[in-house]
């Protein structure tokens, strides 16, 4: 168990962080927190405060022909991404606050990754996702309220999102105040082939309204399921 400023946690088992040959950064072996559809999640073998996100090189390719052919190919979603976060500190730097913190990228033995800061929960825990909350019962008027305060500052926010669900946003603690407050910690940047997010500041509140209620109702029949 390893003590940082304002929270504890816990070390992960022994695994050689680098690789004696290429000084590479060690991830194969280790489980990964999280799995999507392109992308897989791992804790910093080196770094507890920080993750890494590699690109899945099992992920079976769902993009149509003349996607696939696009220059960044699998790494599209972490330009977008990246993109997105140097805007945010070009234009509104007080917006950071609803994203996660890149830190920077890293070769790895799975290929290139992205390093991005570690969002905790109380006990130095990796912060719960608004699925692992609603699934355990842990979604009370507290969450709720932190919940529509962070949808709030969303919609005035000039941030724009590409996907909004139920795990891709956590509860994360600030050990400097004791309070907890959701974080958006996956799909942010334009996504449309004319990116009309970034050109239409109406037609980009429209989007994330949708995208909002979309995720209430989710919610909603979520903690219906678990009564």
């Amino acid at each position: 168990m390893k003590s940082w400023p304002g929270q504890t946690v816990m070390e992960s088992p022994r695994h050689p962080a680098r690789d004696a040959d290429s000084d590479l950064v060690c991830l194969s072996g280790l489980q990964p927190l999280a799995r999507g559809r392109c992308r897989a999640v791992y804790r910093h073998p080196e770094n507890p405060r920080c993750l890494i996100k590699i690109i899945r090189p099992e992920a079976p390719p769902r993009d149509p022909w003349y996607k696939a052919r696009r220059r960044y190919g699998p790494f599209l979603p972490t330009l977008r991404e990246l993109k997105e976060f140097l805007s945010i500190h070009a234009r509104r730097p007080e917006d950071q606050a609803l994203v996660e913190n890149i830190v920077g990228f890293v070769q790895t033995d799975l290929g290139l990754g992205l390093i991005v800061e570690l969002l905790a929960g109380p006990g130095g825990e990796p912060a719960p996702t608004i699925a692992a909350l609603a699934g355990r019962g842990g979604f009370g008027p507290a969450e709720r309220a932190a919940l529509d305060a962070f949808f709030s500052r969303l919609m005035d926010s000039g941030l724009i999102i590409g996907d909004l669900h139920l795990r891709n946003v956590v509860y994360a603690h600030d050990a400097r105040t004791g309070e907890s407050r959701f974080v958006l910690v996956d799909g942010i940047g334009d996504k449309l082939f004319i990116p009309l997010n970034t050109i239409s500041r109406g037609f980009n509140r429209w989007t994330k309204r949708r995208r909002i209620h979309r995720m209430r109702k989710a919610i909603d029949i979520l903690q219906a399921r678990t009564k």
